[in-house]
């Protein structure tokens, strides 16, 4: 009776299924776009963010957005730069532009761009 039940019903929950939206697994990514502005997107994981992010910066990756702000103590000198690391954490480096910092940080994640702060 049970496999009865469940085959009977089984079309009708694949088709529920299918009508959750993508977005509802969706979390929330920043990144730097080409004017320096920082926006956001949505989107499964970071590689999907990354690949439809609008008009993203040739530097920028994404960071997840989880609302707590980031705050640092600033210096003189070279500017800041944040990026994720290979182990998920976030990381700063001080460089004289994004393309130093990119090319410099240590244990930058494949995904990881970074983000003046």
């Amino acid at each position: 009776m049970k496999k009865n039940l469940l085959a009977k019903f089984a079309p009708a929950l694949a088709l529920v299924a299918t009508l959750i939206p993508v977005a509802a697994f969706a979390a929330t990514y920043d990144y730097v776009n080409t004017s320096g502005t920082l926006q956001t997107v949505s989107a499964p994981n970071a590689e999907v963010a990354i690949a439809t992010a609008p008009n993203i910066a040739p530097d920028s990756g994404v960071m997840l957005d989880n609302g707590s702000p980031v705050t640092t103590t600033v210096s003189s000198g070279d500017p800041i730069f944040q990026y994720v690391t290979t182990a998920g954490m976030l990381a700063t480096i001080h460089a004289a532009n994004s393309t130093i910092a990119i090319q410099t940080a240590p244990n930058i994640a494949p995904n990881s761009g970074v983000m003046a702060i």
